[in-house]
């Protein structure tokens, strides 16, 4: 195992987020407005988030306050209506799982939501993942695809005299320990930053394989046990570079990151209406990133086109929350000691403008006022 991966888990503090699909329309603006807002009780991490169309607002999960928060479309606060949700401990990360999500706390146990954000049920899924390919060990990236969950983690060998696997994997929600190890892959740097790596459409899910190699789109079908390789990707960054800062815990994240701002990578995949979309990175110059979504046919295996995000020049990471109308973008400052960084701000734009690459040229949004 790349030593990095378990001292890295102190920090425990991902960065982007997992996209999810939702149907209702952003309650009070039309389709096409873009908009900024400013968030009330801004969080100090975001290690995930998703969209729910139920309520038409967004759950973020914080792992540095050991806490989720609720934000409506305009960025105020808003309460759970659950208070074993309001009050949970130790969130790590959360998606869409059927009409409602899944949410993991940091001890790897799972919470069942429904469209409500209502506890539905509690489980161990690690501790009944074990079988006779072995028992889940560690998730470090996941999604889930169905009734399948996706990762890419550790798997404890059935001997105990025997190494542990890391890779990507496949497991029934509901028959855990029916592991299948998709692709062993040891080095795991990008996957414990918590770079949304993992997406999922309604019929297949899907990794980005951060390679210094090669970096590639696989294909994961809920009807076999291996992954196809894709030959789609966005030109001029297939690029990964072996990671050079200390992943030695929470005090070696602003170098870590301050490097991470200099690489042109893709740093998030997204499933989205049954496209894929990779969120890259480039630096223009020291004060200016270049955000672009390329959208992926899967079915065609071909690049359809992309799109530079108009994010603010105080983005220097993002989180992304696709909605049917709306796409939420929250805009991330530097990383600072112990992780500290400066979330503020959420810019919103029309799901057309993206999914249609129409994106106006020069296009301002403006701030909304409380």
């Amino acid at each position: 195992m790349n030593s990095k991966l378990g001292h890295f888990w102190g920090l425990v503090i991902p960065l982007l987020g997992v996209a999810v699909l939702a149907t209702p329309p952003v309650s009070g603006r039309t389709e096409q407005e873009c908009f900024r807002a400013n968030l009330e009780d801004s969080p100090s991490w975001i290690s995930s988030a998703a969209w729910v169309g139920k309520r038409s607002e967004i759950i973020v999960v914080d792992p540095l306050r050991n806490k989720l928060l609720l934000y409506a479309t305009d960025g105020t606060a808003k309460k759970f209506p659950d208070p074993r949700i309001a009050h949970a401990k130790y969130p790590s990360s959360i998606t869409r799982h059927g009409d409602g999500f899944l949410l993991q706390m940091v001890e790897n146990s799972f919470l069942y939501l429904d469209g409500d954000l209502s506890v539905t049920k509690e489980r161990k899924l690690l501790n009944e993942s074990k079988g006779i390919k072995g028992t889940v060990g560690s998730l470090y990236d996941w999604t889930v695809t169905g009734n399948d969950l996706i990762a890419y983690g550790s798997v404890d060998p059935v001997d105990p005299q025997e190494d542990f696997q890391l890779g990507f994997f496949r497991t029934p929600l509901n028959s855990p320990s029916a592991i299948d190890l998709l692709k062993p892959y040891e080095d795991g740097d990008y996957y414990v930053l918590g770079f949304p790596y993992l997406a999922s459409t309604a019929d297949h899910g899907y990794f980005l394989l951060m390679d210094a190699g090669e970096p590639a789109i696989y294909e994961i079908s809920r009807k076999v046990d291996y992954s196809r390789k894709l030959s789609a990707f966005p030109p001029g960054y297939r690029n990964a570079p072996k990671l050079q800062s200390d992943m030695s815990g929470p005090s070696s994240a602003e170098a870590l990151f301050k490097e991470i701002e200099g690489l042109t990578i893709p740093v998030g995949l997204y499933g989205h209406q049954g496209m894929l979309y990779v969120l890259t990175r480039r630096p223009l110059t020291e004060d200016r990133i270049e955000w672009r979504l390329f959208q992926i046919n899967p079915r065609e295996d071909k690049v359809s086109g992309s799109v530079v995000l108009p994010t603010s020049s105080n983005a220097r990471h993002l989180t992304i929350v696709p909605s049917k109308d709306m796409f939420f973008i929250f805009e991330k400052g530097s990383v600072g000691a112990f992780g500290q960084q400066k979330i503020s701000t959420m810019l919103a734009l029309p799901s057309s403008w993206i999914v249609n690459f129409s994106m106006p040229k020069n296009v301002s949004c403006p701030t909304l006022g409380r």
